[in-house]
């Protein structure tokens, strides 16, 4: 008898040894605190700054309602305005960097909460504030995720994926009534109205004729109710940025001294045991 036939041969790839796969490295939690304490005040003096640009406005305001050229010939008027217009400008200038560096935090902390179930990765957490038009909505996904992440109470955690009936990543119905939802959607609804009322503001400004006093007033007419939509954001936002601080220090263990901390689970219930 002949020999057997020999084995065909295999694959190419069987002796390919199996890949190396990178497990990234969690990023570390961090207490929000200090900067959340930092962002709240500088929101607080920016909506104070807005208050007195409103002021100037609506003083300017009356003043081209007597005559276009009064702007030019009342100097205090426009020096008033010019002045107000610039504080508010230095205001945003030193609020934005403090701002960006607690929401970069508090997205980071997110992650640890709830790895790869956002729809941002967390570089658009500064990112995304930088790209023309998508910084009207994207920032806002962005809070919406790190609020349904950031709830230390215990109970249903659901995602931003989650809709009314159906189960979300941790197995329970959502989504809930979520603390803080409420200031979040009010702070960038104000936002979002406050910038797109200012753009339209100065687009009227610039395009108005010396001797159109109607479209000046109305130019200003739109600052008037941008300044007041960002006064109402401010406000907002504070209320906001206290809400995402205090739940992630509670979930993190990081708790201000008097906040009360969520009610203790129920004593399993005593009796016969039936096993």
């Amino acid at each position: 008898m002949g020999a057997p036939p020999a084995f065909p041969p295999g694959p190419p790839h069987a002796h390919v040894p199996y890949p190396r796969y990178y497990v990234p490295i969690p990023p570390r939690p961090a207490p929000v605190a200090g900067i959340g304490t930092a962002a709240m005040v500088l929101l607080g003096g920016v909506s104070a700054l807005a208050l007195l640009r409103l002021v100037a406005d609506f003083d300017l305001y009356d003043t081209l309602g007597r005559s276009w050229y009064g702007f030019y010939r009342d100097d205090d008027v426009g020096d008033f305005w010019g002045f107000a217009v610039v504080l508010l400008g230095i205001g945003f200038l030193a609020a934005i960097p403090v701002f960006l560096t607690w929401f970069n935090r508090v997205r980071t902390n997110a992650e640890v909460f709830a790895p790869g179930r956002h729809r941002q990765s967390p570089g658009m957490a500064i990112g995304a504030w930088f790209i023309p038009f998508a910084n009207w909505w994207i920032p806002k996904q962005i809070t919406d995720d790190i609020v349904a992440v950031s709830d230390p109470s215990g109970g249903a955690r659901p995602t931003a994926y989650g809709h009314p009936g159906q189960p979300t990543a941790y197995g329970h119905p959502g989504p809930y009534a979520r603390p803080g939802q409420g200031a979040v959607t009010a702070w960038w609804a104000t936002w979002v109205a406050s910038s797109a009322l200012n753009a339209l503001g100065w687009l009227l400004l610039i395009a108005a004729d010396e001797g159109d006093t109607g479209q000046g007033r109305t130019a200003l007419l739109m600052f008037m109710l941008s300044d007041a939509a960002l006064i109402a954001a401010g406000i907002c936002g504070i209320v906001m940025i206290r809400t995402i601080t205090t739940m992630q220090d509670l979930r993190l263990g990081f708790a201000y001294p008097g906040l009360r901390m969520p009610p203790p689970m129920p004593p399993p219930p005593s009796g016969p045991r039936h096993w």
